[in-house]
């Protein structure tokens, strides 16, 4: 019984639900959760908070990947590229608990970095519009909402395995989690056209298919879209978002806890 009702699902929300985790896990872990290791770093190395923040300066790594991820993955797929991405990830913080020179701290940083295109935005625009062609914007929407459950999840669970064992451990334990997301990805995700087709077919939802076909011709170039002044607002709108995400949520750790804050207030606030 519980199979049956399993296989009647549409295959579509699980692919949504990696892409969810890819997106919330990775920024959850890398930004949100940057001010737990902090303190721990600045105390064993004795770096300074500068020298560490200028960690989120390699971010411009992920733009300049970002266009040749994307023409990857419209060679090879999006499932090969995102695997890859994410097992970057996850291999970026497996190794920072060998660190001992802040050139270390900065090699992986960027190495993590170099794993965010292929691991955050680009998923969730193309896997959303193949498999939820009529729902596209609320299903982005929901997708997209991983960033915030990584902001709620990620630093406490970091806050608690430094506290119980070390930061070292702490980075092991996303690097494991990141390594297995990569395997999930890999054995959930679909993109071939006729299957997704196939599948909407079998749920009932042969009507998305034809509306999945039309998207597909209708396609622009990229030559047409950076003429287009919508292509130019979203550029300056995920550029100023940026500022918030390396800038700011970094940095609310500290900033609480300099404030008067216990260190637990500081990282649930």
């Amino acid at each position: 019984m519980f199979i049956t009702k399993l296989r009647q699902i549409y295959r579509g929300y699980p692919i949504a639900m990696v892409v969810f985790l890819s997106t919330g896990l990775s920024v959850g872990m890398t930004q949100y959760a940057f001010g737990e290791f902090a303190g721990p770093l600045r105390e064993q190395f004795g770096w300074s908070q500068t020298q560490l923040n200028l960690s989120l300066a390699f971010s411009f790594i992920s733009g300049l990947c970002a266009p040749f991820v994307g023409n990857l993955s419209d060679r090879i797929g999006i499932r090969p590229v995102m695997f890859g991405s994410i097992l970057i990830i996850a291999i970026g913080f497996l190794m920072r608990p060998f660190i001992t020179e802040l050139w270390h701290w900065y090699l992986f940083s960027a190495l993590v970095y170099t794993g965010f295109p292929g691991a955050t935005v680009m998923p969730g625009g193309k896997m959303v519009g193949l498999w939820f062609p009529k729902t596209r914007g609320r299903m982005m929407g929901a997708v997209m909402a991983g960033n915030n459950f990584g902001g709620i999840t990620m630093p406490p669970l970091a806050a608690a395995i430094i506290v119980v064992f070390n930061w070292q451990t702490a980075y092991v334990v996303f690097g494991v989690i990141m390594g297995a997301l990569a395997l999930m990805a890999l054995f959930v995700i679909v993109e071939d056209e006729k299957k997704v087709e196939s599948e909407m077919k079998r749920t009932g939802r042969g009507d998305q298919a034809l509306v999945a076909r039309a998207a597909a011709q209708a396609g622009v170039s990229l030559r047409q879209a950076l003429r287009t002044r919508t292509f130019w607002l979203v550029t300056i709108g995920l550029v100023a978002a940026t500022f918030t995400y390396q800038g700011v949520l970094t940095q609310l750790r500290q900033h609480f806890e300099e404030s008067g804050f216990t260190p637990a207030m500081a990282t649930t606030a």
